[in-house]
């Protein structure tokens, strides 16, 4: 039976979008197909092994750059027992170590999900939620058209089993409802309703199960609306070119260390050679090949350390190998190129160079921490809605829920005596100045708590 229109629009979205996600996975990873211009300079590379080397990679710097910058300092909604609530069910999903995997991955894909749902234990009722990451390869959210602030349904899509038992599973996930759907094999893109979608219930549960949350249980973390771009998009390009540069330069060295040697024959000695060979040494060694075809090859071998004989010899010498500024000084403008594409200071790519000043280099950096602040306020955002949506679910609501993260400039920048001095004596208070600092806001929090309990004690005592 054909799927809803919602079942086949949620899944050929999902599957259409997957290619940049992988695309921005491979880049991320330096996985990358290399290109070449010449068929014969990629055998050439393939002869030697050049191309299977592991290139530079500074494609996941600007990933890298933002992502480090993400660290939740707290999550707090100004309410003692609920902050409490939060704090047990982040220790209980190991969100300390799934979170900044989730920032990572929002900044690699540009789009990331976290799951919620009930936790089950057995045939009880449901204690707590559970928090699972999802990337955005098996998941995708979907937006209202008349506000596109407004979430819709969201799918989840998977393959189970293999070869003639491979399926395609895709539940599609509304405030209400589960709607499960199975298709046996891959579906085809093809004309509306010809996709064989079926109701899936092999696990004995009902086709369409309630969703006990009244939410979408998807929360979008995302570098743009309705969805993001991974960081390092800029960066595609300026990579391509690192790679290329750094397997040529390699192929080079052995010339280099191993120069091509040849020695020339005197004028007017072409003949048989010795060996009783072709008289023109850059003929193709079969007799068939086509001189102009791209898989002929000439009876000179460009290996280093050979020597091209011509015979009846007049003299001998040597090629010189491709001087190094040829690929060293493209080599640094890529990566210059990187920096200034994706607003990442060169710092990060090169650490190097002379040291400046904390002052200096916020100055530097000052677009860099635009885009981190950018950042944090989305995912922040996004931090407080799920919150919010889960403490109403367990009972106990609450108009909003805060992200407070470890501030984007360098400690340094911000720990200088005489500007700590300057920000107390204009009123910041000194929890806020810890904060500043990089203490996390909890430790802060228990820090005032000891000293009032300690002032209290010494008041009881004065008494």
């Amino acid at each position: 039976m054909p799927g809803t229109p919602d079942l086949i629009q949620a899944y050929w979205s999902l599957h259409d979008a997957r290619p940049e996600y992988e695309r921005a996975d491979a880049y991320y990873r330096n996985k990358v197909e290399e290109f070449y211009a010449s068929r014969a300079v990629q055998r050439l590379l393939t002869k030697h092994g050049a191309n299977a080397l592991d290139g530079f990679n500074f494609a996941r710097v600007p990933v890298d750059a933002v992502a480090n910058k993400l660290y939740l300092n707290n999550l707090t909604s100004g309410i003692s027992g609920a902050d409490d609530v939060i704090e047990d069910i982040w220790d209980e999903n190991e969100m300390g170590l799934e979170a900044p995997i989730l920032h990572r991955n929002v900044c690699k894909f540009g789009d990331s999900y976290v799951m919620v749902w009930p936790t089950e234990e057995g045939d009880e009722e449901p204690t707590g939620v559970d928090l699972i990451n999802e990337d955005p390869l098996t998941v995708r959210v979907f937006y209202s058209a008349v506000n596109p602030r407004r979430k819709t349904y969201a799918v989840k899509s998977w393959c189970e089993g293999e070869g003639s038992t491979r399926i395609t599973l895709a539940f599609l996930y509304y405030a209400d409802r589960v709607e499960r759907w199975f298709h046996k094999g891959a579906p085809v893109k093809a004309k509306a309703g010809q996709d064989k979608w079926q109701p899936y219930s092999a696990d004995g549960q009902e086709s369409v199960l309630p969703n006990p949350l009244g939410f979408v249980p998807f929360f979008h973390f995302r570098t743009d609306r309705p969805y993001g771009e991974p960081e390092h998009a800029p960066a595609y390009g300026p990579q391509a070119a690192i790679n290329k540069i750094v397997a040529g330069h390699v192929a080079s060295i052995d010339f280099q260390s191993f120069p091509q040697r040849y020695t020339l024959a005197e004028p007017g000695s072409f003949g048989a050679n010795a060996q009783g060979g072709d008289d023109d040494p850059f003929s193709p060694e079969d007799e068939y090949s086509e001189p102009e075809s791209e898989y002929s090859s000439s009876q000179l071998e460009a290996d280093p350390g050979s020597v091209w004989e011509f015979f009846n010899t007049k003299s001998v010498g040597q090629f010189d190998a491709a001087s190094a500024d040829v690929f060293l000084k493209p080599f640094d403008r890529y990566i210059k190129a990187i920096s200034q594409l994706t607003e990442t200071p060169f710092h990060y790519f090169d650490s190097t160079g002379s040291a400046v000043s904390g002052e200096s280099r916020a100055r530097t950096n000052e677009l860099f921490y635009d885009k981190v602040q950018a950042r944090q306020d989305s995912l922040g955002f996004t931090w407080g809605q799920l919150w919010v949506d889960v403490l109403e679910y367990l009972g106990i609501p609450v108009e909003r829920v805060d992200a407070v993260w470890r501030p984007v400039e360098p400690a340094e920048s911000l720990t200088d005596p005489e500007m700590l001095r300057i920000k107390r004596d204009l009123g910041v208070p000194d929890d806020q100045l810890l904060i500043e600092m990089g203490y996390a806001s909890g430790k802060v929090e228990k820090w005032a708590e000891e000293r009032a309990m300690k002032q209290a004690q010494e008041t009881a005592a004065s008494d």
